[in-house]
């Protein structure tokens, strides 16, 4: 059984406060210390806050979507900020959709080192034995696939989604993952899931062509 997998994630703990920011070393004199501080600093702390929405011990999730085998996309989307819970939901649709003891692949573009990393420490965090226990990336033992990885090969090289879909003619992304924490301030939920449904059924499109169906 292979479950195709798409995460969206923001930073998370409260934005970093321009006034803390370091200065840059090189900066001696007051005055133009002062002037960083006040032109570009507040800009810096804002792009370092939504940095954290690449590393899973500093972000959250927000959004997931899968697909099992060629079933229809599900989705759902923490509105409230509150991961443990979506995680929670998350399992019991699984678990609901899926047979006791069977075998399990997960599927996703930087599966390995993204979606999967996230899901499982974050099961890890949140003491959720299930989906622990159905995600292993171990080296030798992992059951997930990696798209990105199966493109490129020995290269180990990065190559988009939406690199790969254009390549293949297999359709094209909807807005870009930069935009997932503007949406979410916004309150822009359908617009987060839409993005994220489209990058599942890429990723299983591609998925199948790299496999020969």
């Amino acid at each position: 059984m292979i479950i195709y997998t798409d995460l969206e994630t923001i930073p998370s703990g409260d934005p970093i406060d321009p006034a803390e920011m370091p200065h840059p070393a090189r900066m001696s004199l007051e005055k133009t210390i002062e002037a960083w501080r006040r032109d570009k600093a507040p800009q810096e702390a804002e792009e370092q806050y939504r940095k954290r929405a690449l590393d899973s011990m500093q972000g959250e999730i927000v959004c997931i979507c899968w697909a099992i085998d060629d079933e229809r996309i599900h989705s759902l989307i923490s509105s409230a900020c509150d991961e443990e819970l979506l995680l929670f939901d998350f399992i019991q649709e699984l678990r609901r959709d899926i047979p006791q003891h069977e075998p399990i692949t997960w599927v996703g573009h930087f599966g390995l080192t993204f979606d999967m990393l996230w899901l499982w420490r974050k099961a890890v965090k949140y003491n959720l034995g299930w989906l622990i226990r159905n995600i292993r990336l171990e080296r030798y033992r992992s059951n997930a696939e990696d798209t990105n990885i199966m493109w490129n090969g020995v290269d180990r090289g990065y190559t988009s989604l939406a690199s790969i879909a254009a390549f293949l003619d297999v359709g094209e992304p909807i807005g870009s993952g930069a935009e997932i924490y503007d949406h979410y301030l916004a309150g822009e939920y359908e617009k987060i899931i839409e993005h994220c449904k489209q990058d599942v059924e890429i990723c299983r499109a591609i998925y199948k062509k790299m496999k020969g169906e």
